[in-house]
């Protein structure tokens, strides 16, 4: 297993350190630097066998031309890069890098190996560029399944029949003679539905998928199924690989995009799958699916968010605003973006930490908080209250009201109901209204202690 993976003057990381645990996601706006993580320990995977002096820099899974091509841009080519790999028992795998004196190409200066790396024994790579629907593939020759999956419909050909571990399978209550096919058919109706036969073609190099959707006997080529299955049937093939091989460590996958063209669903039933491999090796993901990070940190893994070349790590235990995740929650957390069901939580949860039954009453103890004294001007909308009850600390509506109410009536219920025309000229000033109340009630709720 991979612990951690440190870069120096790599790429858009200046100095940077990346923990891992058993079950990560890698997540962040495009251009964030999550590909650069996984290149950074591909750099090294694919340079296993090389001398010092002879890096493959150009080769199988990264592709860099030139010394200023991955050096930080900040720093000048005088200055190193360095990629450090380390395991669970702290042993390391270190290239430093300078460029060439005579030349703009990559040098290796130093080289330290204290553990070994070897494709699809103890690391293994799938690619978001797999292998699509295919009328027939190659056959399974006994070196990989490849990372784009190339061999995968060749392993299922020549292991059908191979007899796996009772600990991988899921379900043991379902008569089976726990064969290797036995179990990735399991997963794939689980996922998408259907199951999957597949043959070495007689007298060829070549072999051939069919497919069956659960309870038909339609058998459909694997050219005329779907994409979706196609591209997830790679996955599970390469992870339960290990069932077969037999690894002796706890090997890493690093898996991106798996929810490439799944429902969300399906997306769900997937990370269940892997979820349950894990017990056996180290799962590294990278994704943009909301779905598979809510599952992943509900069933206590890890997810990484990069943010600034910086991580920022989430677990089910840390970073929480509520008792119960929400998608909303997610795409806040995760992805910065605000949405009025995320809104709408965070008013309810307030209302009902405040014990309050309506919105005036939580209203008013919204302006005894700090957050609101301390930025009044920012917070208050100054906009009347609708039915203003007795007593009341103000006649307007503090932010999270206002919008509560925006996103509640968005037209005009009543005749003497207030109008509430603020932040609604237009999309970007409605979501950044959103963006603030929610940013307020966020703060209100660490200031009471409420996580």
């Amino acid at each position: 297993m991979i612990s951690k993976v440190v870069m120096k003057n790599f790429k858009c990381y200046k100095d940077c350190t990346i923990r891992f645990k058993n079950f990560n996601v890698l997540c962040g706006p495009n251009s964030s630097g999550k590909s650069s993580i996984i290149q950074a320990i591909l750099f090294l995977l694919q340079n296993i066998d090389t001398e010092q002096n002879n890096l493959i820099t150009n080769g199988k899974f990264v592709h860099f031309d030139e010394f200023d091509e991955i050096k930080n841009y900040e720093i000048s080519a005088a200055k190193p890069i360095e990629i450090k790999l380390y395991d669970t028992a702290k042993k390391s795998y270190i290239f430093k890098l300078e460029k060439s004196k005579n030349a703009d190409s990559i040098r290796c200066e130093k080289k330290i190996k204290e553990f070994q790396l070897k494709e699809e024994k103890n690391i293994f790579y799938i690619s978001a560029d797999r292998i699509g629907p295919e009328d027939v593939y190659d056959k399974y020759k006994g070196t990989t399944i490849g990372f784009q999956g190339e061999n995968a419909i060749g392993f299922i050909a020549k292991f059908k029949d191979y007899a796996i571990d009772e600990k991988y399978i899921y379900d043991k209550d379902i008569p089976s003679n726990y064969t290797f096919l036995g179990e990735v058919n399991y997963w794939l109706k689980e996922i998408i539905g259907e199951k999957i036969n597949a043959d070495n073609l007689d007298k060829t190099d070549r072999s051939r998928a069919t497919y069956v959707k659960d309870g038909q006997r339609l058998q459909v080529r694997n050219k005329n199924t779907g994409s979706g299955l196609s591209y997830v049937v790679s996955i599970i093939i390469m992870v339960l690989s290990i069932a077969v091989n037999k690894a002796q460590e706890r090997p890493t996958f690093i898996i991106e995009n798996p929810e490439i063209h799944l429902h969300p669903a399906a997306q769900i039933k997937l990370m269940q799958f892997l979820l349950f491999m894990s017990n056996y090796c180290q799962i590294i993901i990278e994704t943009h699916s909301d779905h598979i990070i809510k599952h992943v940190i509900e069933n206590n893994g890890q997810v990484i968010k990069i943010h600034n070349f910086l991580p920022l790590y989430y677990t089910k235990n840390s970073h929480r605003i509520l008792p119960t995740i929400t998608l909303g929650e997610i795409k806040w957390t995760v992805f910065d973006m605000p949405t009025i069901d995320f809104h709408i939580s965070l008013y309810s949860y307030l209302q009902s930490k405040f014990g309050c039954s309506r919105p005036n009453q939580t209203d008013d103890e919204i302006r005894k908080t700090v957050a609101f004294i301390s930025n009044k001007k920012k917070y208050d909308t100054k906009s009347r209250r609708y039915r203003n009850f007795s007593g009341a600390i103000s006649e307007y509506e503090t932010l999270p009201t206002y919008m509560r109410n925006v996103i509640d009536h968005p037209k005009k219920i009543r005749p003497d109901e207030p109008a509430r025309r603020k932040y609604r000229h237009s999309e970007s000033e409605f979501e950044a209204a959103l963006k603030k109340s929610i940013e307020f009630m966020i703060d209100i709720i660490y200031e009471n202690g409420w996580l």
